[in-house]
């Protein structure tokens, strides 16, 4: 299950970054999910890919006024720093187990309002090309 879960965020992450490129994001969809493969890096990657995907999220949400709620960039910073934290806790059982519990809520939550930005953002380019005349509706 957490081989699929793992799978789930990365296609997520590449998605919701994807969903956001108009020359103004900090990193591109096959980078934020690439790096995140890199040993060691990996570390401060998280950091770019997740927090950095909120930022930019919400700042395109603005640039753009599409009427979302915002995605909380102080929850995405906590979901990175307990991802990191978790990884030494790995090896005390009762710890790893509390622990890992508290990084999937945030996670499930975090993921929650990405995907309620994710789906604003496309309804707004829907909107927006059926409104120019390029959409073909049949």
């Amino acid at each position: 299950m957490l081989m699929a879960a793992a799978v789930l965020k990365f296609i997520t992450l590449f998605k919701s970054w994807n969903q956001i490129q108009d020359g103004h994001q900090r990193t591109s969809p096959s980078m934020a999910v690439g790096f995140c493969f890199i040993p060691i890096f990996h570390f401060y990657w998280v950091f770019v890919a997740v927090r950095g995907l909120a930022v930019d999220m919400n700042a395109y949400l603005r640039r753009y006024n599409i009427p979302a709620p915002p995605i909380s960039e102080g929850l995405a910073l906590a979901l990175c720093i307990s991802s990191v934290a978790l990884l030494p806790m790995l090896f005390i059982p009762i710890i790893n187990i509390a622990a890992g519990i508290g990084v999937i809520v945030l996670a499930y939550i975090f993921w929650y309002q990405v995907r309620i930005a994710n789906m604003a953002i496309a309804q707004a380019k829907l909107t927006a090309a059926a409104q120019a005349g390029t959409l073909r509706t049949t």
